[in-house]
């Protein structure tokens, strides 16, 4: 074809985007409940591995939810974390059995692509973490509502070309902590959502 398209990005759409309100109560008074929410697959471990070095030098004790399961999860060392981090491992969850879990269990989604679009649904906190499928310090996080040209998944060096907002770990375990930040947090993921992946907005 002779016809020249201007470049143009598409959002990834999501098919589900009511939600009901916010849940800002801590599940647990003591620790704060992280959620990972993806494979276990060489390709992915290694932002597990981080996510819970960055937990563990934080100044909180954790429930770390590990929602997935692949080929790689031994390569987590749980004892290394204990007793700071506490981790439960549900493999895989799907539908409304992974949609109670999140609402029920999770006070901070990390999770990129379409998992984190589905912690948006569902108005709870979610972040981005960084992914390399080699061993990897970072960190850095960004909000999902700070996703200004729709990439929902990057390296250590793509997000400094991308010039997101980040933050570290300990911004995001303070932010849930207090009520009204954590709620802010929840509605303008879900805002971002409802204005940037829906199916009308891809089409």
């Amino acid at each position: 074809s002779d016809i020249v398209f201007d470049p143009m990005y598409v959002p990834v759409p999501y098919m589900n985007t009511e939600a009901s309100v916010a849940v800002v109560k801590m599940r647990d008074e003591k620790r704060i409940n992280v959620g990972w929410l993806g494979r276990l697959d060489t390709d992915k471990i290694y932002v597990v591995i981080n996510l819970a070095e960055n937990l563990y030098a934080s100044e909180f004790l954790i429930n770390l939810h590990i929602i997935g399961d692949g080929n790689a999860r031994a390569r987590i060392n749980i004892s290394a974390y204990s007793p700071q981090i506490i981790f439960t491992f549900t493999s895989y969850l799907v539908g409304d059995v992974l949609e109670k879990y999140l609402i029920d269990n999770i006070d901070l989604l990390v999770a990129p692509g379409q998992s984190a679009l589905l912690g948006a649904s569902l108005r709870i906190p979610v972040i981005i973490p960084c992914v390399e499928n080699r061993a990897f310090f970072a960190n850095q996080y960004v909000n999902l509502f700070d996703c200004n040209n729709y990439s929902l998944g990057w390296t250590v060096k793509a997000l400094q070309k991308l010039c997101y907002e980040s933050h570290d770990i300990n911004y995001f375990l303070n932010e849930v902590l207090d009520p009204i930040k954590k709620t802010n947090l929840a509605e303008r993921n879900y805002g971002y959502l409802n204005k940037n992946h829906t199916i009308q907005n891809s089409l």
